[in-house]
């Protein structure tokens, strides 16, 4: 076991059965197992589906699976970090179920690599430190609301599966954990217009969470948008200028960003004028 890489390895036989069947794996289906550590979903998996491709990031565990695996034609265990892992050249004919034990230290980081992959997925049966899935499902007005929040609901429905104790790993976490699972939308919940300026106003409303958003997003030099263009928007959405980021929807975000690179040039026409004159 090392401890840099986070491994708490899942061995209670009905945590694993749950999660199983919670993930809804069919005979036809190709499972994507992030973390598989010593196999203890990996080999029930491997008895369901049609294909099961498990990446591991340790060196001795990845041996110690290939020699496990290795009269299962249609299990695969790749050596790769999982937030450099490119998709695309798995060769995949149709979307993949991911399932994970993520390891605590890079579930966040591994969570949106995977939403920026999410065509290639249709669900991902995901287990984190509980505090993580709560920020997960958190909705607005809590201290738990963020952009991991707005992230992941904007492109998925999230379920909120069940929680696990300590005493299921060995060795065991000093924190609960809980699984997560998540139906990749085939389109964004809302129309989204731009959304690289849609995830950067996101990050910056949730920079400094103790000042109000209009207050937050005018000290932003990198957004597209003039201060004048900002007070309108916020004017014409209804959105108080006291508010702090956490109050918005994942909606009110959408239409914020939206409005602001639908009137940006509008406004910077409006500016350049001013400045003539």
């Amino acid at each position: 076991m090392r401890k840099r890489l986070g491994q708490h390895f899942l061995v209670n036989p009905w945590v694993i059965q749950k999660i199983i069947q919670t993930s809804e794996v069919h005979p036809e289906d190709t499972v994507l197992e992030i973390g598989p550590g010593l196999g203890a979903l990996t080999k029930p998996l491997s008895k369901i589906v049609s294909r099961l491709i498990a990446i591991e990031l340790d060196e001795s565990l990845c041996r110690h699976l290939k020699t496990i695996f290795a009269d299962v034609p249609h299990v695969q265990i790749i050596q790769a970090d999982a937030l450099k892992m490119d998709y695309e050249k798995l060769g995949l004919q149709k979307k993949v179920k991911v399932i994970a034990n993520l390891p605590y230290y890079v579930a966040t980081p591994i969570l949106l690599h995977l939403l920026e992959n999410r065509t290639f997925f249709s669900t991902m049966t995901l287990m984190f430190q509980k505090e993580v899935a709560e920020r997960v499902i958190a909705q607005p007005g809590g201290k738990a609301y963020g952009y991991l929040s707005i992230v992941c609901q904007l492109w998925s429905e999230i379920k909120f599966c069940f929680t696990v104790p300590p005493e299921a790993f060995n060795p065991p976490p000093e924190v609960d954990s809980a699984v997560l699972k998540f139906i990749i939308l085939d389109k964004p919940r809302f129309e989204v217009k731009d959304l690289n300026h849609l995830l950067k106003l996101i990050k910056q409303a949730f920079s400094q969470r103790r000042k109000t958003l209009r207050n937050t997003l005018k000290s932003h030099l990198n957004l597209i948008y003039s201060p004048l263009l900002l007070d309108k928007a916020l004017e014409e959405l209804h959105i108080p200028p006291y508010l702090r980021g956490e109050a918005l929807s994942v909606e009110k975000f959408v239409l914020l960003s939206n409005y602001l690179v639908e009137r940006r040039k509008e406004f910077e026409y409006r500016d350049s004028i001013h400045a003539r004159t």
